[in-house]
């Protein structure tokens, strides 16, 4: 029973080291991210026919600037979140001391 009881006490410590790591994790990776999202949707479709240009070389030139904040904002927002959290489980460690 002693056991379970100090993995409890330092389960907010644990969460807020993981969710700090992903929520660092995704803000570094949003941009790749969103393309990822953007290629399983198409691109087409995500920014509209006229805004992608396939190269012949078999490349893609993606023009609209607009669309593509539109597609990495929320992969910001989702990180930022998950820090939020992080650093709410961290206090909430810290309050409890930790034991």
């Amino acid at each position: 029973m002693l056991q379970s009881n100090r993995f409890v006490s330092r389960l907010p410590a644990v969460l807020a080291g993981v969710l700090l790591a992903l929520g660092g994790a995704t803000l570094w990776q949003s941009e790749q991210l969103a393309n990822l999202a953007m290629f399983y949707v198409g691109e087409e479709r995500a920014l509209g026919p006229e805004n992608v240009v396939r190269l012949p070389a078999g490349g893609t030139l993606l023009s609209n600037p607009g669309g593509m904040i539109r597609w990495v904002i929320p992969f910001y927002v989702a990180g930022l979140l998950q820090i939020s959290a992080a650093t709410t489980f961290g206090l909430l460690a810290l309050r409890r001391g930790g034991d």
